[in-house]
C-alpha cells in the first residue's frame, strides 16, 4: 500500500550575471508617476523607457501607492529600450498583475493571446511576437481562458508552459518567470520555472520545463502591455501592472529545493485519478485500474497496486 508520495528536487545554485558584468537588477519599475508620465527605471542602469498611448496610473497598488493601468482598446504600452535584457544564461522576471476586466476570447478574429510582456528573439521581423526570447501571455491558442502561459523561443527551440489556474478579476497575482542552469545530472542545459502566487506571495501553482538553447540576444526592446512588433490593440491587455523587475541572474525565486514537487494523498476514491495537492499542481498519468483501499496509514484511503493488472 502507498499512502503519500512527496518528491523533492534539489537544484544547485548557479547564478552568472552576464549582461552588465555582475549580478544586479537589470531594470526596476515601481510605477509611482502621475498620469501621462513615462515610468522611470530605478535600477543603476537607468534604462530608457518609451511609451505608446496615454499612460494611466491607478491608486490600486500591491506595492507603493500606484500601479500602471493598461486598456486593450487604447493599445497603450511601454517599452524598455535595452537589447540584452533576458539574454543572460540565467535571469529572473517578477511582477504583479491584476486583471480588472473580463477576459474575452474571439478565436475567429485571432483575439485570444493578450501579451502582458515579451521580447522578440528575431531581429527586423514583423509579427514575430510568437518567437519571443521570453513572454508572459494571458490566454493561449489551445486554452481560451484567463490563464497564464510562459513562452521561450531560441533558434527554433520553443517552450510554452501553461498554468491551469484561472485568474479572477480585481485580484493581485505575483508572476515569476525564471531561467536557471540545470544540474549536471539533467538531460537539459537549462530549466524554465513559471510560478503564480497570491496577493500574499504564497505560491498557487508552478511548472518547470527543460531546454538546451540559451536565450537569444536580439536588438529588440522589452514591451509591457502588448505584443512587441505588433501595433494592433487586439493583443494588448486589460489590467494593472505593479513592481516590474528583471534580474540578470537566477534569484531561485521558485524554490523547488524547499517545496514539494508533487504530493499525492490518494483520497479520491474508486475510478478517480490521483491529484497533486502541492502548490505545483503537476499532471498525474495512470495505467491499469484505479483501485483504492480503506487500509490507510494517513487519511481514509490508500492506493492499491496489483502486478497482474500492470497498474502504475
Amino acid at each position: 500500500m502507498f499512502k503519500k508520495i512527496s518528491v523533492f528536487l534539489s537544484l544547485a545554485i548557479l547564478s552568472v550575471g552576464t549582461i552588465y558584468g555582475q549580478e544586479q537588477v537589470s531594470v526596476s519599475l515601481s510605477f509611482e508617476q502621475e498620469n501621462g508620465a513615462v515610468p522611470v527605471d530605478s535600477s543603476e542602469n537607468a534604462l530608457t523607457i518609451t511609451s505608446n498611448g496615454t499612460l494611466t496610473y491607478s491608486d490600486d497598488a500591491i506595492e507603493g501607492t500606484s500601479s500602471l493601468r493598461f486598456k486593450s482598446a487604447d493599445n497603450d504600452w511601454i517599452e524598455i529600450q535595452d537589447s540584452t535584457i533576458g539574454s543572460s544564461e540565467e535571469f529572473t522576471l517578477e511582477f504583479w498583475y491584476q486583471m480588472d476586466e473580463p477576459y474575452v476570447a474571439d478565436f475567429g478574429a485571432g483575439d485570444y493571446w493578450k501579451f502582458i510582456t515579451n521580447k522578440v528573439a528575431i531581429q527586423d521581423c514583423n509579427f514575430c511576437w510568437g518567437e519571443s526570447s521570453f513572454a508572459v501571455v494571458l490566454g493561449a491558442f489551445d486554452n481560451q481562458k484567463p490563464t497564464l502561459t510562459a513562452r521561450k523561443w531560441s533558434d527554433g527551440e520553443a517552450i510554452d508552459l501553461g498554468l491551469d489556474t484561472e485568474l479572477q478579476e480585481d485580484i493581485w497575482y505575483k508572476v515569476t518567470y525564471e531561467v536557471r542552469k540545470a544540474p549536471a545530472s539533467s538531460d537539459f542545459a537549462y530549466n524554465l520555472f513559471f510560478q503564480l502566487s497570491d496577493s500574499t506571495g504564497q505560491p498557487i501553482e508552478a511548472k518547470v520545463a527543460g531546454f538546451n538553447k540559451q536565450m537569444t540576444i536580439a536588438n529588440n526592446p522589452v514591451r509591457i502591455g502588448g505584443a512587441i512588433q505588433d501595433q494592433r490593440a487586439i493583443n494588448s491587455i486589460n489590467g494593472k501592472i505593479d513592481s516590474y523587475t528583471i534580474y540578470n541572474y537566477s534569484r531561485n525565486a521558485v524554490s523547488l529545493s524547499e517545496s514539494e514537487v508533487i504530493a499525492l494523498n490518494f483520497e479520491e476514491g474508486a475510478g478517480e485519478i490521483p491529484t497533486d495537492s502541492s502548490p505545483y499542481n503537476q499532471t498525474v498519468a495512470i495505467g491499469g485500474t484505479q483501485t483504492y483501499s480503506e487500509d490507510a496509514k494517513e487519511g481514509s484511503l490508500s492506493y492499491s497496486f496489483k502486478n497482474e493488472d500492470s497498474d502504475y
